[in-house]
């Protein structure tokens, strides 16, 4: 069992407990962080802790995690370098809508959203 298996099996074993143990809560940080950065959601996190939506998101914000807007595939609310980007590349020629976001990883009308806006 890896360590990061150890503070889940950790945090599930005191579910009878009102709140998450204090000597659980650094290590459980650092979990949570790092497996929400590399694109696990909320939900997966809370259902592998066996704590609700709400409590898992605020250990999240307690960490300093930048949180993604909600149905959004992984894009941060910070998307400024994004939006130049997709403005630069929608210029290249040749370029499609559907071929920038799948550069970036964003939906081909969110691409659409940022370059319009930008020509407003």
């Amino acid at each position: 069992m890896s360590a990061d298996d150890e503070i889940i099996r950790l945090v599930n074993a005191s579910q009878s407990e009102k709140y998450i143990p204090d000597a659980l809560l650094p290590r459980l940080r650092a979990e949570l962080r790092r497996r929400y950065e590399t694109g696990e959601t909320i939900h997966a996190l809370s259902a592998a802790i066996g704590r609700s939506y709400y409590t898992t998101r605020n250990v999240l914000t307690e960490s300093g995690v930048t949180m993604r807007l909600p149905g959004r595939g992984g894009v941060v609310a910070d998307n400024h370098a994004l939006r130049e980007r997709a403005a630069a590349l929608i210029s290249q020629p040749g370029a499609t809508y559907r071929s920038v976001a799948a550069a970036l990883g964003v939906q081909s009308s969110t691409v659409f959203r940022w370059t319009h806006a930008q020509r407003s």
